[in-house]
């Protein structure tokens, strides 16, 4: 991201092009006109396309959770919460299940809390959960993933193993007290990053991947491992350590009309990770990296692992900024990624409105991924697709991407329009956009190394542009 970043810079600055799009004035489309602050676009103009049937289907089919309507109710108290928060739903899980409401008030809790089978905790309007941010409070260890290499770390602040028909719902805030010095451990991360890596692509046993006290790998906040029915719905999640919700080795998942406000790097809003059957709808998000990333292991880890992230559905979400990607694919993707539909989304703001992205270490495949009526205000590149991504560490495990189709797009600016980069071994192929459109853009299309790949009624500038 750093070297693009700069690559960028040394020919326009990317927050003086977006605050000279953004106000370009009235634009010549019947659907798209630019006000002062924003693109508004009123809905589709082009009969909607087949497939969308595909992702209703399997939107349809997901399964939610079953709970007990047993209800827990806890009312805020002076010190740290955790212990009376844990008991509770300890609790209710040996009972049968059921729900814990926290009502109003600020809930301090010092270190993870970790949801079991049929349990649900719900968060009352005026609820603000906020856990501590010093990494002491997350030991011992337990099983998870940091950046595509399963290993043993630090526990995230919720935190779900094994489990089936959960959930976090309500009104209520969930956040991290960023003044500990889990807040400082991207500075110290290097060493353990790279020692995570080497492990993972020399088959070094799980068992040995101890990253505990000197390791500094932050934490996702939420995680979701190998659960099913999974709910997520209404919360508002705010100043995260790391990845804010990760849904990992999962399926059948429902993320549901909440938002995400995070701002430092490596914030991501949701993280779907080697997880099948899961949609993401009515959501809203403001991040300081990716808004929504889909991914499946890294290197020869993810491929040993083997298991993709597939039947995905993304709608009706909006991104009012994001400082990489409103949704990205990889580049974390060797157990391959499939069947993925983006639909009715809205970017204000992002680097990258759609980013999918690989190497030849990552081997793997992206295919049948779909985008249908989605409206992007400014961002420095609509759609970057390539297999050259920053990382590359020498291997030669050619990934592939191929089918994917984009339909019915509106851009009010953009630096980059369609950027199609493959390498040798990885030549992109059998990519189909049509009815798109940008306002204003300075560096309409880029093709490498591709094959297949087929515009119709695409315009920038006012103009028609060909492949």
């Amino acid at each position: 991201m750093d070297r693009r970043l700069a690559a960028i810079s040394r020919t326009l600055s990317r927050r003086v092009f977006l605050k000279r799009a953004l106000g370009l004035g009235a634009l010549a489309s019947s659907s798209l006109m630019m006000t002062p602050k924003r693109v508004v676009w009123a809905a589709a103009r082009f009969v909607p396309p087949r497939w969308l049937k595909e992702a209703s289907d399997i939107a349809n089919k997901i399964q939610t959770p079953r709970i007990s309507d047993r209800r827990g109710v806890l009312t805020v108290s002076e010190g740290c919460a955790r212990q009376r928060i844990q008991d509770a739903i300890d609790g209710l899980t040996q009972v049968g299940g059921g729900t814990l409401v926290l009502e109003a008030g600020r809930w301090q809790v010092n270190g993870p809390l970790r949801l079991h089978s049929g349990v649900g905790l719900h968060l009352c309007q005026g609820c603000e959960v906020r856990f501590s941010g010093e990494p002491s409070d997350y030991l011992p260890l337990v099983l998870t993933r940091w950046e595509g290499t399963d290993l043993w770390g630090y526990s995230p602040c919720i935190y779900a193993l094994n489990a089936s028909d959960v959930a976090i719902s309500g009104q209520g805030t969930l956040s991290m007290d960023l003044t500990g010095s889990i807040q400082n451990w991207r500075r110290q991360q290097g060493e353990a990053q790279r020692t995570l890596r080497r492990m993972g692509a020399d088959g070094i046993p799980l068992e040995q991947r101890v990253f505990g006290e000197g390791r500094f790998l932050r934490p996702s906040f939420i995680q979701f491992l190998g659960c099913s029915r999974v709910l997520v719905e209404g919360i508002r999640i705010h100043d995260v350590p790391f990845w804010a919700l990760h849904v990992l080795y999962s399926e059948h998942a429902t993320i549901r009309g909440i938002s995400v406000k995070t701002y430092l790097v490596n914030n991501d809003g949701v993280d779907i990770d080697s997880s099948r059957h899961v949609v993401v709808e009515q959501c809203r998000f403001t991040t300081g990296d990716d808004c929504i990333a889909i991914k499946s292991g890294r290197d020869r880890d993810g491929r040993v692992v083997g298991k993709p992230s597939e039947d995905i559905v993304i709608r009706d979400c909006r991104m009012f900024r994001s400082k990489a990607a409103g949704v990205a694919l990889g580049s974390e993707m060797s157990g391959g990624i499939r069947r993925v539909y983006i639909i009715r989304c809205r970017i204000d703001e992002a680097d990258v409105a759609l980013n999918v992205k690989s190497n030849l270490d990552r081997g793997g495949v992206i295919e049948h991924l779909r985008v249908w009526n989605v409206a992007v205000d400014a961002c420095d590149e609509l759609f970057q697709i390539t297999t050259q991504y920053h990382g590359y560490r020498g291997e030669i495990f050619p990934p592939l991407i191929h089918d994917i189709e984009i339909d019915d797009v509106r851009c009010g600016a953009a630096r980059s329009g369609i950027s199609i980069i493959g390498a040798p071994l990885a030549v992109i192929r059998d990519v189909r956009v049509q009815d798109l459109e940008i306002a204003k853009v300075k560096e309409p299309l880029t093709l490498q190394l591709a094959e297949d790949i087929k515009l119709s009624a695409v315009f920038m500038n006012g103009r028609p542009v060909y492949a």
